[in-house]
């Protein structure tokens, strides 16, 4: 198994790169932040995480997404609506970038993000959606790990429920965000992914590599320095495996998560060179991104 994620660690590489050269973007770097990512190599092609597979399909996704444009036909939408089920179906966290590839592309993707979702849940249907959302419910309302921004609103907000909701809207609030601004795939999955592990209740290392491609794109330093931090998320695992107790010091969390704040409202301060970018010619047939 680790040979084959190991494949899908190296393709996603390759279509970053190709990504990259289509956009006009450097591919060397990006190349560097992400199959150099200490994060990738332990969570992937050492420990074995299936995310890999995900990972591939959103640069699969935002590859096709770039070849067509904004209105390419049909056959290309549902092809993308279909790469974006596929990638859910890995982990559920893409689908919250459906509605910006709607905007973007019209009401086929829609159509064939149900038609292939509802293909691959099929051979569980006899499960009845109790069983099949089990998990997904215990988690949405009882774990919590590693969590950043969510810390604040637990503790200004008394309720956990009503923090969970708060924390969901602060997400929900982004998508409908970047689906009104009409942004690019890449950037939507950008922002929505960046937005839900920033407010996140539960945040294990691995999930970090859902941001991790977009990142290495973008240069996002943010995100980047968190796939590196990330791994503070293991402390206390040799105390979880003798007692059963993981505990969770509030300093790693503050490692963890102070640092990447304070580079997120870093970069966010405007700057003379942002306000006047030097001209640059796009690269033909790209998407902007």
């Amino acid at each position: 198994a680790k040979a084959l994620w190991l494949g899908f660690d190296l393709g996603c590489g390759l279509l970053l790169q190709r990504i990259a050269t289509r956009t006009g973007r450097s591919p060397a770097p990006v190349l560097v932040w992400y199959l150099w990512s200490p994060l990738l190599i332990v969570e992937t092609a050492w420990s074995a995480h299936f995310d890999a597979v995900g990972l591939f399909l959103l640069a699969v996704l935002i590859l096709v997404a770039g070849s067509g444009g904004r209105d390419p036909g049909r056959r290309h939408a549902s092809g993308l609506g279909a790469l974006l089920a596929a990638a859910t179906t890995v982990k559920l966290a893409p689908a919250a970038a459906l509605p910006a590839l709607i905007r973007r592309h019209g009401w086929t993707t829609a159509a064939a993000f149900a038609t292939v979702c509802a293909a691959l849940y099929l051979p569980f249907a006899g499960a009845g959606p109790t069983a099949l959302t089990e998990g997904l419910r215990t988690f949405a309302r009882h774990w919590s790990a590693n969590e950043g921004a969510f810390a604040l609103i637990r503790a200004l907000v008394s309720d956990p429920v009503h923090a969970r909701v708060a924390a969901s809207a602060g997400v929900l609030a982004v998508v409908a965000y970047v689906t009104w601004r009409g942004f690019s795939i890449e950037r939507a999955l950008f922002w929505i992914i960046g937005a839900g592990l920033l407010l996140s209740p539960t945040v294990h290392p691995w999930y970090v590599l859902w941001v991790l491609p977009m990142a290495a794109l973008r240069d996002s330093r943010p995100f980047l320095l968190l796939g590196g931090l990330a791994f503070l998320g293991y402390w206390g695992l040799a105390s979880y495996e003798a007692t059963g107790v993981w505990p969770q010091p509030a300093w790693t969390r503050a490692a963890m998560w102070v640092p990447v704040w304070l580079l997120l409202l870093w970069t966010a301060v405007p700057r003379p060179s942002d306000r006047y970018p030097a001209a640059k010619s796009p690269t033909k047939g790209s998407d902007p991104h």
